[in-house]
């Protein structure tokens, strides 16, 4: 598809979104610095670099693992298969990696933008890209402002994590510490301009990232992957519907809200009225809540009614159970079960009592 804003657009079903890409060249200024050099080159060096020979303790992981199976007598080649399909996998996203980092050497980032009607993007998110894209320099300026701020507040509030970092005196600090991946536009917009949020590398989070959620002229926060999604209120918003006296009876269990148990009750609440919804029962059951699981069979919920996956609650208990077991036919999980045992004797020990508990008053109640 051809746009005349976003250009050429894929579609990608699976997650319901547009993917092109665009050249931002403010942006492609901030890359992650090591000693002088950038991460993309330094990636680069390391693509290069021959690979390392297996060192001792990788050979004797190996040596024990093949110890392991042939006292367990496990024929380890079932998982040949598995590890071919990994490594093909991990050729791909290698692949698509040379990709990714070419773009971002010229300054060609990708761009997301969510569809989840399919009918292309909104007028809303045209407006947001193309005022992103006329105002680049001071829309960096003011996003990389604001994450210079949060990195300043965060290594004041965390000195020792935060002093294995450097500091970051400036605003152009931040050019040597993190680098831009993503562009996301967001379905939901607020007065006619959708949201738009970047996702970063940083070298003081490579786990979770940085994310900065962006709306027309200013930083609406700075934080995490989830922060560019995180949006706080939009004129699209999809209506909430009301929840149904089943779902109400439930909330107020949970909520131990005796006076709203009752009320609903007596205006005809159904607690089995599930229309496709997870048992609480059993909801209850697996988080080894007794008094909770009590209360629902009290409220006259059928103890054999069926899970996801064609499950009761004392079936799925049962199963539980029998992971908790110290008596169990695997070798390795009877190890793992002993260990949990031993480095933690308490709530182990509570966690079966309470499912046997669980499980006996269920039975009491006609549970199958």
């Amino acid at each position: 598809m051809l746009h005349p804003v976003f250009g050429k657009l894929e579609w990608q079903a699976d997650d319901n979104q547009w993917h092109t890409v665009h050249h931002f060249g403010t942006l492609a200024k901030y890359d992650v610095y090591y000693d002088g050099r950038s991460y993309a080159d330094l990636e680069a060096e390391d693509a290069d670099r021959p690979p390392e020979k297996p060192g001792v303790v990788e050979k004797g992981l190996d040596k024990v693992s093949q110890k392991v199976a042939d006292w367990i007598e496990k024929d380890m080649s079932e998982y040949d298969e598995f590890d071919k399909e990994n490594e093909e996998d991990d050729a791909a996203y290698a692949r698509e990696e040379v990709i990714r980092k070419a773009r971002y050497r010229q300054g060609v980032f990708p761009v997301v933008i969510e569809d989840p009607t399919q009918k292309g993007p909104s007028p809303e998110q045209e407006h947001a890209f193309r005022e992103f894209v006329a105002k680049e320099a001071d829309v960096v300026a003011a996003i990389m402002k604001g994450v210079f701020d949060q990195y300043c507040e965060n290594r004041r509030g965390q000195p020792d994590w935060y002093k294995m970092f450097p500091e970051a005196k400036t605003v152009t600090d931040l050019r040597k510490m993190l680098r831009c991946t993503e562009i996301h536009i967001s379905e939901y917009h607020f007065k006619g301009v959708a949201y738009i949020g970047l996702y970063f590398d940083c070298i003081w989070d490579s786990e979770h990232g940085l994310g900065v959620l962006w709306h027309q002229d200013h930083v609406v926060a700075v934080g995490d992957y989830d922060t560019v999604t995180d949006v706080p209120e939009a004129d699209n918003f999809p209506a909430e519907e009301p929840l149904t006296p089943h779902q109400q009876l439930v909330e107020a269990v949970f909520g131990k809200d005796e006076a709203k148990i009752k009320q609903l009750v007596a205006e005809g609440a159904d607690i089995n009225a599930l229309a496709g919804e997870y048992p609480p029962l059993h909801l209850a059951a697996v988080n080894l809540e007794y008094d909770m699981v009590k209360r629902f069979l009290e409220l006259g919920a059928d103890p054999n009614l069926k899970d996801d996956e064609g499950k009761t609650a004392l079936q799925a208990m049962a199963t539980f159970d029998k992971t908790m077991s110290l008596n169990q036919k695997s070798i390795i999980m009877r190890f793992m079960m002993r260990l949990a045992q031993w480095f933690n004797p308490e709530p182990f020990n509570k966690a079966r009592r309470d499912t046997k508990r669980i499980m006996e008053l269920l039975q009491a109640h006609g549970a199958k």
